[in-house]
This record gives structure tokens, sequence and C-alpha cells, in this order.
């Protein structure tokens, strides 16, 4: 069987319009003319629930790309007879030189306005604080009509439905007709959004294509070659080649290694299902190909890993200090040490590649970096455990008040043909031109601004991050030749695993829904049994608790209730394997 997760999104950065987001799509321009139709093997045993072989094995066979060929995406212009107001909560994270402060000087929600008819008032949050934020806004029970990421913050849209937070959007999908239509055609992608009883709690940002990958390896380019050696693939080679780099150019940390002393793109070369936070998310549950549940950290292949990485910490291939390594700490930290000569294989996001680049370049006119593929066990295997970046995200979702049906309106029309474009390109004639084939390619007042504006900081002004049904290669015109090569590495390598079958899959708790009593019995043992493995995790990599523990390690996980809580994700996934959609 092929993986669970969905090869659906690009890597997307939840920031406006930024380039690892990779937001677009192609579309016919949009016409103003009022009133239109715009036309456009593990220790712990397996839990099998019973009967849910079958309906699990389906749930880990692989997505197709979405429907989008019998999809109307035309929309009436105006959505109001007369000029409407709605409130929209929303965090802000402008790149620095944006020439803008608010969403409501951006060009695309001016001219949606004008297109609309709706007035947009914005309670704007700064990223940095939004969860913070966002609590005190659920505590003061003082909501705005449409709440961006309301499912990121607040976790359970069952819950939020039935405390009267936020609405079943089943209830409005006729005043969303596109939404409703592609949710319909699409009924893999609304098996995932929405909840065991069917409610829906968001609109959803949908990749239309499957795209390409953003983030993965990068390695110190001129040091490969200063070193005669190939970029390595295997396990094998990936220490050989950052033993060379030890031995020649002593960086601090050959490898960077985090905190955690895990990370996806590592661990799943192992079939082991724990995932850094760095990766956005930390879960340990793997659907084996048959679809029964297990806990990796107890599984012969976590060992292996912890092995390798003990290894290469008692080779210095790993600093010594990782333990103290935040790879989610201060950007600035990250890259003075990827920039400064003290690591030679770490993970990266595309857009910020240049950018290392340059800044390396001030201290070491050589530096350069390439993309290299996720770690192989073996050279002639696709990687046995399928890890993504991301996934569906949730945009936005409605909160019950006298204007969920002019929210749920407003909402619809960023999946037309007409909004969507908006978000992505901006401006026809200002922004974006199409060519010859009639795709949009953006204008030199984007890539090379006149008045020395950057790229993003210029998409922030004309786009915005609310592009629903978005290609994920609308990017490909903004990005430098360097970067091309690093994701091209990327996508060819992602294209091979998610083509292998008989793998594991992580279980993304994201599209699970649990019972409350479930949910709670979770929460409490899962929590302390996280925190065990996360601690014993480190001890195992710099060993200060010898490999011969792990059996012991592995029982005391056992004795922390390890089996009722997997016995819970069985449950919970075999329910979602069994969801009908809307």
């Amino acid at each position: 069987m092929k993986r669970l997760c969905a090869a659906v999104l690009a890597l997307c950065l939840l920031t406006a319009c930024g380039t690892t987001a990779a937001p677009g799509s192609s579309a016919p321009e949009a016409e103003t003319t009022t009133p239109s139709t715009v036309q456009e093997a593990p220790v712990t045993e397996p839990v099998q629930a019973e009967d849910s072989a079958e309906s699990a094995e389906e749930a880990s066979t692989p997505e197709t790309v979405p429907q989008l060929e019998a999809l109307d995406r035309s929309v009436e212009l105006p959505l109001v007879d007369s000029p409407e107001t709605l409130t929209v909560w929303t965090r802000t994270n402008f790149a620095g030189d944006a020439p803008l402060s608010s969403y409501a000087e951006c060009k695309s929600i001016q001219t949606a306005e004008e297109l609309t008819g709706i007035h947009v008032d914005f309670t704007e949050v700064s990223d940095m604080t939004e969860g913070e934020s966002f609590n005190l806004m659920i505590a003061a029970g003082d909501y705005c009509d449409v709440i961006y990421n309301f499912l990121g913050n607040y976790g359970s849209a069952a819950k939020a439905i039935s405390e009267g937070i936020i609405v079943d959007l089943r209830d409005y999908l006729d005043d969303a007709p596109i939404y409703r239509d592609f949710l319909e055609q699409n009924p893999d992608i609304a098996q995932k959004i929405t909840t065991d009883d069917g409610e829906l709690g968001a609109f959803y940002k949908i990749a239309e294509q499957e795209g390409r990958v953003y983030e993965g390896w990068v390695i110190r380019k001129d040091w490969l070659e200063k070193a005669e050696l190939d970029a390595p693939v295997t396990v094998d080679q990936w220490h050989d080649v950052l033993a060379a780099f030890r031995d020649q150019f002593h960086p601090q940390m050959p490898l960077a290694l985090g905190s955690s002393g895990t990370y996806n793109s590592l661990t799943s070369a192992w079939t082991a299902a724990f995932i850094s936070t760095m990766g956005g998310y930390n879960d340990t549950f793997c659907a084996n190909p048959d679809g029964t549940v297990t806990f990796g950290p107890t599984s012969p292949e976590f060992k292996d890993y912890l092995e390798t990485m003990h290894q290469w910490y008692q080779e210095g291939i790993i600093s010594g200090d990782f333990v103290s390594f935040e790879m989610n700490g201060p950007f600035s930290t990250f890259t003075s040490v990827v920039t400064t000569g003290n690591s030679g294989i770490f993970p990266a996001q595309a857009d910020y590649i240049d950018n290392y680049i340059e800044t390396g370049r001030t201290t070491d006119p050589d530096y350069d970096l390439q993309g290299i593929v996720n770690i192989h066990r073996n050279a002639d295997e696709a990687i046995p455990a399928h890890t993504v970046s991301s996934e569906l995200q949730s945009i936005f979702s409605v909160t019950a008040g006298p204007n969920a049906q002019l929210a749920a309106k407003w909402c619809n029309f960023w999946y037309s043909d007409v909004g969507s474009r908006l978000c992505t390109y901006g401006i026809e004639g200002e922004s974006y031109e199409l060519d010859d084939n009639g795709v949009p390619q953006y204008t030199d007042l984007i890539l090379h601004n006149p008045d020395g504006y950057s790229t993003d900081g210029m998409k922030m002004l004309y786009c915005v991050n609310y592009c629903t049904l978005f290609d994920p290669d609308a990017e490909k015109g903004t990005l430098s030749d360097t970067i091309e090569g690093v994701v091209e590495v990327w996508t060819a390598d992602q294209k091979i695993n998610e083509a292998a079958e008989d793998v594991y899959s992580i279980v993304n708790l994201d599209y699970l829904t649990m019972t409350t009593e479930e949910s709670e019995r979770f929460a409490t043992l899962d929590s302390d049994i996280n925190t065990y493995v996360s601690e014993y995790t480190l001890k195992f990599i710099t060993g200060d608790v010898p490999l011969s523990e792990y059996d012991a390690y592995c029982e005391t996980i056992a004795s922390m209730g390890v089996d009722e809580v997997v016995g819970i994700v069985q449950d919970a996934y075999t329910r979602y394997a069994s969801r009908s959609g809307i």
C-alpha cells in the first residue's frame, strides 16, 4: 500500500504569499462589470480494531490529484446588492521591506472589495503572538465573523461547533457553491477535512495539482567539490561525506541536528515514526501497510536509528552540544551557524537559500549550496516511511453569528477563478501580465522592483495568502537558477518515494476525531509517554544511557499505557477510514 498522507500540498508558509508556499492559480482574468458572472515490526503489538483492516487499508492508499475539470469556478459579482462589512481576525508577518503594514493596504484585498461589495475590517495580530492572542479572544468570547487558522489554534472542529463558536459549514454550502462542488467531486479530500460525524469546520487551502517540494536538505557544494566527493544518498555515503567535512573543514556541526535528536527526513529512512517539531508536528504513530497502527519509538528500526546517531555523535559528525541547538529557535541563530562554515549539511526552505549563499560569501567567497536527496538506507530503495512537510491547511472558519451567510459567500469567492488569481498574482497590468499561452507572469514591478523592494515584499503588497485553490508551481518564475536546481532534486526524490509500495505511513492526528473520553485519556497518557521518549532519545544518542537499555526503555513505555494509546488512535483511524465526506 502507498502512503496515507496526502501529496496534495506543496510546503505552505503561513505568511502572506511567501515564496515557499508557492501559492497560485491559473485562471482567466477578472471582469469587473456589475452585476456579472465572471467566467473563469515494532515492540508494541499492533492494535487491530474489529473489522478495521479493510477500511484502514483503504485509507492508506494514495489520494489522487484534485479533480477540477468539472468544477465551475465562476462567480456572480458583486456578492451583495448593497455594501456590506465583515470582520476578519488574522495574523500578519510582512517581509521587512514590504511597503504595507496592514492587509487593508493590500492591493488584492482592495480589489476584492470593489468586486464583491464586501468591506473587511481586520483584527491583525503578529504571528509571534498568534496563539496568545487567539486564546485571549476565545476567553473573552468576542469573535470576528471570520477567523484565519481557527482550527490550527483551537484544534477540534467538532468541539468548537458543539460549543457554538463556529458554524458547521455544511449548513452554508449553498452560499459557497464552488467549495461545495469541489468537495463533492473530491471525496478523498472531503474525508480528511470533515469530522467522523461529517461536520465541516473550515475552508481549506488545497493545491490544484501535485506540486514541487520546497523544503529539504542542502549541502555545502564548494566543500563537496574540494573533497572530490559525490552528493550522498545512502546512510554510509552521508557518513563518509560528513566525516570528510569534519576532517577537512572543521565545522562545529557537520550535520545540523537540533535538540530533539530527530528530524522527519532522517528518521523516515529507518521507518521510525518519530517526527521532530521542526517538521511541523510531533506524531509518533505509524500505519503499517495492512492499516494497523503502531507506535514508532519502540520499534527495532528506531533503535537502529539511535545506534547510527550515537555513532555519529561519538565521531563528531553531530555536534557535541546539539542538545542545546534549537532548530526552531531564533532564525538569526540558525543562519549564523549555517553561513559561517559551521555546518556542512542542513535542512532548508527553498526561499532562504539565496540569502544563505549571499551571507556565506561575505566571509567565504567560495560558499555555495546544492540540494541533496533525503537520506536512504540503500541507494536502490525508496524511503520506507512516508512523511510530508505539510498537509491540508485550514484557512477560514466562520463564527456563529448574524453574518455567517455573508462570511460563507466571501470565503467562497477566494475559490473562484478571479479570486484565486487575485490572491496569487494581484492585478493584471501591474503585478502580472498574460504570456502568449494565457499564463500569468509576474512583471518587473514584482521581480525587479525599480524602488528596490524585494520580490516577497512586493508580492505582499499585491497578493494575499487567502488563495484556497492554488497552483503550487506558480512560483517557478520567481526563483533563481540555484533554487530551481535544489527544488528539482527534492521533487524528483519525493516522486520516487511516493511511488513505493508496502511502506509505512505517518498517521496525521489532525485528521482524526477522538471522542471526549478518548481525547482526555489520550492527552493524559500520550503527554507523559512523549516526554519520556524525548528524554531518552537524547540520552541514547549522547550515550548517557547505553543502547543496551533499549528493551528496558520499551518496557517502561509499555507500563505507561502505550498499548491503550495505540488502541485509541487505531479506533479513531478506523472511524476516519469509514468517513463518507459531506
